[in-house]
Formats: C-alpha cells, structure tokens, sequence
C-alpha cells in the first residue's frame, strides 16, 4: 500500500519511510512484553497486546485512506 500513496519521483521516499519508521516499534515490542511478562504474567501480556492491536485497527479504519478507492 506505501507504493500507492504517491505516483512518480516521491514513491521510494514513502516505500523508505514506511519500512524506517516501523522499525523501532517492531525493535522494542519484544522487550516490552518480556518487561510486561516478568512484572505481572503472561495474561496481562496477551490483554496490552490485544489492547495495542485493536487500537491500530481503529486507526488503520478511521485514520488511513485507502488510496485505491475512488473518492
């Protein structure tokens, strides 16, 4: 989908910066979990994660247009 936000000279910068600027999210959510898992159980993990997962459902639904679309 980052190929489809922008058609000529500008589309490897936004192929680039969708590749760079999730790579500390997916870097530190392992660490984060095993922070979680050893303060409270492994229940709790599943629970942030579930939290963090619908959260970027709602985003992706209501905060990114579907450039495919037809307006």
């Amino acid at each position: 989908m980052p190929m489809e936000f922008a058609k000529g000279p500008r589309r490897p910068t936004y192929i680039g910066m969708a590749r760079t600027l999730t790579s500390p999210v997916l870097l530190a959510a392992p660490l984060l979990a095993g922070v979680v898992v050893q303060a409270t159980s492994y229940a709790w993990m599943f629970a942030v994660s579930l939290v963090f997962a619908l959260g970027g459902l709602a985003l992706l639904i209501w905060g990114v247009t579907d450039p495919r679309r037809p307006k």
